[in-house]
Order: structure tokens, then C-alpha cells, then sequence
């Protein structure tokens, strides 16, 4: 599933759309968390906080990317 339609479908309110976001940006979001909180757990509770977040404000993306929005 390509990311826009994955947003597409967060934004109609189908958390099947967060699957593929997660997996494209799961680690990357990880690896920029813990440079700054320096722990591993710490770091993927704060990624999946985020991934809910934006789960729940995925209205307020744009044209955009979900990536650089994220």
C-alpha cells in the first residue's frame, strides 16, 4: 500500500492506514528518539506515543508527506 493511501485511509478513520506508516517509519523514529533520550525503551514508548498522535491528528496533514509531517 503506497503512503498516500495508507493516510487516505487514516483520514476516513481506518487505523488499517497506521500499518504501513509504522513500517515504513518505525525505525527511523526510533533511532532519532533515542539520540535524544539515549534508551531504547524509552525511545519506542515515545515513537509509538507519536504514531498514536498522529493517528488521531492525520487531519491536519496536508498535501505533504506523512513522513516529514511526522
Amino acid at each position: 500500500m503506497k503512503e498516500q493511501e495508507a493516510v487516505r485511509l487514516l483520514k476516513q478513520g481506518d487505523l488499517a492506514g497506521l500499518d504501513p506508516l509504522v513500517e515504513c517509519y518505525y525505525f527511523r523514529a526510533v533511532k532519532s528518539a533515542y539520540l535524544i533520550v539515549e534508551e531504547r525503551r524509552l525511545a519506542e514508548d515515545i515513537v509509538q506515543e507519536a504514531f498514536i498522535e498522529a493517528s488521531q491528528k492525520i487531519h491536519q496533514l496536508g498535501g505533504e508527506y506523512f513522513g516529514p509531517w511526522f
